[in-house]
């Protein structure tokens, strides 16, 4: 379930939220196999998450673009109740694009990075380019 509320600010800047929550069942993990001891991928239990994000995005300037985006996610194992692995309550984006040579240039320079919480309720932020 999720319900989103979009609107624009001015002629250059839109903003966007929204509200989920979502039941996932089977789940898919990385987990070690016993036997080999590789990581294989399997289906876990199931899962519950709700959270918000927000969003803003538009043109910063005559040809550059960017976009700045925040969420926060609760996730929890529908049995046990604790946190499944990478899973990270806060997720930080932001992103600028703008054209190569001139302003209707094909080519497009972006540049990305994010920051995300490891997992909750730990606040420990990671910052990685994307």
């Amino acid at each position: 379930m999720e319900g989103i509320l979009e609107q624009n600010l001015g002629s250059h800047l839109h903003a966007s939220g929204s509200v989920f929550y979502n039941r996932i069942t089977n789940l898919k993990t990385l987990e070690t196999d016993p036997n080999t001891h590789l990581s294989v991928y399997e289906n876990s239990q199931a899962v519950t998450t709700k959270g918000v994000e927000v969003e803003l995005s538009g043109g910063l300037a005559a040809s550059l673009t960017g976009r700045a985006s925040y969420s926060y996610t609760q996730t929890v194992n529908s049995i046990t109740g604790q946190t499944p692995p990478n899973s990270p309550a806060n997720l930080v984006k932001l992103n600028l694009t703008m054209p190569l040579f001139r302003q209707n240039s094909p080519l497009h320079w972006t540049d990305s990075t994010q920051a995300r919480s490891r997992r909750w309720p730990e606040i420990l932020w990671e910052v990685s380019p994307s």
